[in-house]
């Protein structure tokens, strides 16, 4: 794994892109990409996710996926709320929703987003 990795960030940097790594005991497979429920109960032997709080069914692959895709993009916006994915869940427990965070500063984003348009809007305008 340790040459995986070398090579990913040897690759990365001359593509220039960025190499997100989880951290170790992110649990990609035991969320539900829907919700954010974490299963107790998942075996390596269950291939499809089924979440008891919102009926997600789903490849456990594709599902461990999207929230390998969601936890890149939070680390891209805030490091900082990535980082502390562990220590948040350590601190606070099971019933903790670290995403939250994540959700918020994107709702935040598209507001400021739509804010930004419709004053530039507005300055078009008085310039006719």
């Amino acid at each position: 794994w340790g040459e995986l990795r070398r090579q990913l960030e040897y690759k990365t940097k001359l593509a220039g892109t960025t190499l997100i790594i989880a951290p170790r005991f992110f649990p990609s497979s035991k969320l539900c990409s829907r919700c954010w429920t974490k299963k107790k109960d998942l075996k390596l032997s269950d291939r499809i996710y089924n979440c008891e709080n919102c009926g997600l069914e789903i490849d456990r692959d594709e599902n461990a996926a999207l929230n390998l895709e969601l936890y890149g993009k939070m680390y891209l916006i805030d490091p900082s709320v990535a980082g502390s994915w562990s220590e948040t869940l350590n601190a606070c427990g099971e019933g903790i929703r670290p995403f939250d965070a994540f959700l918020a500063i994107q709702v935040k984003k598209e507001q400021m987003m739509k804010a930004s348009s419709e004053k530039q809007e507005e300055v078009e305008k008085l310039d006719i």
